[in-house]
């Protein structure tokens, strides 16, 4: 992949969920870089500090929960360091992704876009059908 950088941010306790979206990439001949997740326990002051209540209810319409913080700070660090890199592109993956079939015609499709609005391209979508709620 041309200058495609990895990371996938996993909970450290998390391990099988690790080792199953490893096994998915290596179906591809992809690799991907561990972070480690921000977590309720881990959290820095300084990223607390930086949580606006107002602007999360300006962008989603209420304020999040603390889990849902540290997922926004472990991805925002992941942001942070690709662009001191020397990437063109970033791929992040949270570690209970499911994979789909087509996703390397999806990637050579992203990766062969001349311009992108914004510079983001955000791929996801919902299923609940995949949701253990169980686990909750």
């Amino acid at each position: 992949m041309p200058n495609l950088d990895i990371k996938y941010i996993n909970v450290d306790r998390e391990i099988e969920r690790s080792r199953n979206l490893e096994k998915q990439l290596d179906e591809f001949a992809l690799s991907a870089e561990l972070h480690s997740a921000v977590t309720p326990d881990n959290i820095s002051e300084s990223d607390k500090n930086c949580y606006s209540k107002w602007k999360a209810r300006l962008g989603f319409g209420r304020e999040l929960t603390l889990a849902e913080m540290c997922c926004y700070t472990s991805h925002c660090q992941v942001l942070e360091a690709f662009l001191q890199s020397e990437s063109k592109w970033l791929l992040i993956l949270d570690d209970d992704i499911i994979i789909p079939s087509y996703f390397s015609e999806l990637l050579d499709e992203v990766l062969n876009i001349d311009e992108i609005q914004d510079g983001c391209v955000n791929l996801y979508k919902r299923c609940d059908s995949f949701i253990d709620n169980s686990r909750s």
